[in-house]
């Protein structure tokens, strides 16, 4: 009899720690997303405009940004691999100051996470933070990550063409410091030289 009630009374704790492991996780539907899927977009859709609210509470359209290509970054505070691959975001977007925007728009339900976040990173990668072409967002409702972009896992990434066409996806972690990454950001805008 004790041992039926020491093995039930065991169970019933197994399975409260699981429940309580489960639910200290991201947010339910929305996973990492595995080391990078790239692909290119060859149909080269428009990218919907939207409007986002910046860390500073500035409502801002991606619009603004035509002309430029723009590093489209979808991340989460508790997301490792978006811990991982921010700094080498914040790099190559000063390596591209003149002609690339990195837009990062963060998931977390709670704006006042990713400001610890965000000081994780040395003292080179903060400094970067400040540039002009570096652009912090939040969508803690996720209406343009899901709704507009479909995105559910995390980090995804989506370049974006100075003419507001979508040009390339990445799906998860990947190294941004890499010669092929470097070409793809600096690629003329070949619809400027196409008769009309």
């Amino acid at each position: 009899m004790k041992q039926k009630l020491l093995i039930v009374l065991l169970i019933v704790i197994l399975g409260l720690a699981l429940e309580t492991l489960t639910s200290l996780g991201p947010p339910p539907q929305i996973i990492e997303a595995p080391v990078e899927t790239h692909r290119e977009i060859t149909a080269r859709p428009p990218a919907p405009d939207f409007t986002f609210t910046t860390l500073e509470k500035q409502n801002r359209t991606l619009a603004e940004f035509r002309g430029k290509t723009v590093i489209l970054n979808f991340w989460a505070t508790w997301c490792a691999p978006c811990l991982r691959e921010f700094p080498t975001l914040l790099e190559l977007a000063e390596k591209h100051a003149d002609d690339t925007v990195l837009l990062a728009i963060s998931v977390d339900e709670n704006p006042a996470q990713i400001d610890p976040f965000l000081k994780r990173f040395d003292e080179t990668a903060r400094s970067r933070l400040k540039r002009p072409n570096v652009v912090i967002a939040i969508d803690p409702q996720r209406k343009v990550v899901q709704d507009l972009f479909g995105t559910t896992m995390f980090p995804e990434t989506f370049i974006i063409g100075p003419d507001m066409t979508i040009r390339h996806k990445i799906v998860g972690e990947i190294e941004w410091e890499s010669q092929e990454l470097q070409t793809l950001i600096s690629q003329p805008d070949t619809t400027k030289n196409k008769p009309e």
